[in-house]
């Protein structure tokens, strides 16, 4: 997680359907989240005692404060994708069909960029 968060070319994570566990400490490693409208996110490995080793607090706690990131993993609360865009922790909202071509693009447009 740590490679992909310090990597020097742009990671864009798109993220349909469900978000959680290991797979949004995934996405909160990557520069930028694009999420489906229909997307979940939630952590619940800490409502059953466990909790990932990959960073996943300590990014939700930079991008969306310590208070929803506290909820988050400590209660297993499920959030959707206005939520999570409000929250911060992901940076648009496509039409299903638009997430990946729209993470291609703006991998594209931030690659040039830093060029």
């Amino acid at each position: 997680m740590r490679e992909i968060e310090r990597s020097k070319r742009p990671v864009i994570a798109a993220i349909q359907g469900y978000c959680m566990g290991g797979g949004l400490d995934l996405a909160l490693a990557c520069h930028a989240r694009i999420a489906a409208p229909d997307a979940t996110f939630a952590h619940p490995g800490g409502s059953l005692g466990i909790i990932t080793g990959w960073g996943g607090t300590q990014r939700c706690s930079r991008l969306a404060g310590r208070a929803r990131a506290l909820d988050l993993f400590l209660t297993g609360t499920r959030i959707g994708a206005d939520e999570a865009r409000e929250w911060g922790l992901i940076n648009t909202i496509a039409p299903a069909e638009q997430v990946v071509p729209d993470a291609i693009r703006l991998a594209s447009e931030l690659a040039a960029a830093g060029s």
